[in-house]
């Protein structure tokens, strides 16, 4: 679609900017996958112990995804700057936006294997044709107005997609879909709180972009920022996440 309605330039500057934005997952997909399926489909016997498995990963994941993707987000032109060089900076904006869609896009890789594990592949065959049918018109539309079009039709339509997914998996489990929900509002707003401290850092961090050191400051910040608001909303949370990279 994106090259059908772009062009063949435009259409990789966004092709680079997904594949920055989609890194991470790329990394752990196949390890979500692996350590899932047969966790859910071990848990199942207990009548509550699914929907326990679900909220515990699902907490996890978001305490790590949603710093991560906020982050590269955050320091999208200066990463650009680095590892691209200025001549791609038209990168940066769609890869900002694409990278603030990339947390529920991971949190969503829990599903399938939570659906076959539990005998399920037809609901998670329904999402996924649910998807189809969402996306790709947003993605004509978006593809309108460029790279940064596509990445704010991500933005816009992939929420939704997840919602239903998300509402239509938890039934079959027994949980409300407001059980999951309420397990991400800690990252999300410790996530935007560490995003603006990085944006007030960069004006104050010594270097200039497109350098090693002037990017690390601003990695730094928004560890720090993070780990210091998500200690105050959601201490728990964090030190189970903790534990678990300890261990």
């Amino acid at each position: 679609i994106g090259g059908k309605i772009m062009g063949k330039d435009l259409l990789g500057y966004y092709a680079v900017a997904v594949h920055i934005a989609s890194l991470p997952i790329q990394k752990l997909s196949g390890m979500i996958n692996n350590v899932a399926f047969p966790a859910f489909s071990h848990v199942q016997a207990d009548p509550g112990g699914t929907g326990r498995y679900l909220l515990k990963a699902a907490r996890i994941m978001s305490i790590l995804a949603f710093p991560a993707f906020f982050g590269i987000s955050s320091i999208a032109p200066e990463l650009v700057d680095l590892i691209l060089g200025q001549k791609w900076q038209a990168v940066a904006l769609p890869l900002q936006v694409l990278a603030v869609a990339m947390p529920l896009r991971m949190l969503g890789n829990l599903l399938p294997p939570l659906l076959w594990g539990i005998g399920r592949p037809d609901v998670s065959a329904t999402n996924f044709l649910i998807a189809a049918g969402i996306m790709p018109l947003t993605f004509v539309v978006g593809a309108q107005w460029g790279p940064i079009g596509m990445a704010i039709g991500w933005l816009a339509a992939y929420p939704v997609v997840f919602l239903i997914s998300l509402t239509r998996s938890t039934r079959v489990i027994g949980l409300q879909v407001t059980d999951i929900l309420g397990t991400l509002w800690q990252p999300i707003v410790a996530s935007v709180g560490m995003y603006a401290g990085v944006w007030a850092a960069k004006s104050l961090a010594f270097g200039q972009s497109g350098e090693i050191g002037h990017l690390l400051q601003l990695i730094l910040v928004g560890v720090l920022v993070y780990a210091a608001l998500l200690t105050l909303i959601h201490r728990d949370g964090f030190r189970e996440t903790l534990n678990l990279l300890k261990g």
